[in-house]
């Protein structure tokens, strides 16, 4: 009877709770449409599927979630990564190259990229705050300071982080120094090596950090390889496979 008795008193109260929940809402129709909006809408999805990969090597995120450290920032593999470019002092073949690198970024992360064209601006102009696509341009140690001596690119990204959530990547830039890549196009392997050191500048972008093995594309020195080694797959195969 007991049971039965605290039973009969719950009810009325679950009750007037109710009607008071639903007369705010009644009472401020934009907090009603938000909650309405946040019932009824679409869970994200993935745009590609992860990519499994079996490799094992060295590998390094530029920066994991805080608290987290396990888990990286990353894009969202749920919206294109969207990428435009700045030709001026780019080599000829730019088109061919700069492709050919984000291709092997796609296939390497799972991410999917969205070309937005050609570009003036330039990274150091960009005062815009929010997201923002990827900019590739090519550039030279008087106007980049960075460019100075041996190094033939930078990549980087920005991330945005709400109170409570995670951080992801919403901008990014890759500046490829213009006299490096003129010296290498008219060698016989050229647009090979054009095509390493952007991947491997992109692989900054979507969130790797150099390594100290020489077998791996993001080496942090003097590139020894021209395609993707194993851990330089393991880690882009788990940059890309992060949920929504």
């Amino acid at each position: 009877m007991r049971h039965d008795r605290n039973r009969s008193i719950l009810l009325p109260i679950l009750a007037l709770a109710l009607v008071a929940v639903v007369g705010v809402l009644l009472g401020n129709p934009r907090v009603m449409q938000e909650r309405i909006d946040d019932l009824t809408a679409p869970e994200p999805h993935r745009l590609d599927a992860p990519v499994r990969v079996r490799a094992h090597g060295a590998f390094a995120f530029f920066k994991t979630q805080d608290g987290d450290p396990g888990t990286p920032v990353a894009w969202s593999p749920c919206e294109p990564v969207p990428y435009e470019v700045n030709p001026a002092g780019a080599p000829p073949n730019w088109q061919l190259v700069v492709g050919a690198a984000v291709r092997t970024m796609q296939r390497a992360t799972g991410l999917r990229f969205r070309y937005d064209g050609t570009t003036d601006e330039r990274d150091a102009d960009r005062t815009q705050s929010g997201p923002l696509p990827v900019l590739v341009e090519w550039s030279d140690a008087s106007a980049t300071p960075d460019l100075a001596g041996s190094v033939a690119g930078l990549g980087g990204s920005s991330w945005t982080q709400a109170p409570g959530d995670r951080a992801w990547f919403t901008r990014g830039s890759v500046v490829l120094d213009s006299d490096a890549f003129d010296d290498l196009r008219d060698t016989p392997d050229g647009r090979v090596e054009m095509r390493a050191i952007v991947v491997h500048e992109l692989g900054h972008v979507v969130g790797l950090a150099h390594v100290d093995d020489p077998r791996e594309l993001m080496y942090g020195g003097t590139l020894q390889r021209r395609t993707l080694g194993p851990g330089d797959r393991e880690g882009l195969a788990r940059l890309g496979a992060v949920t929504c």
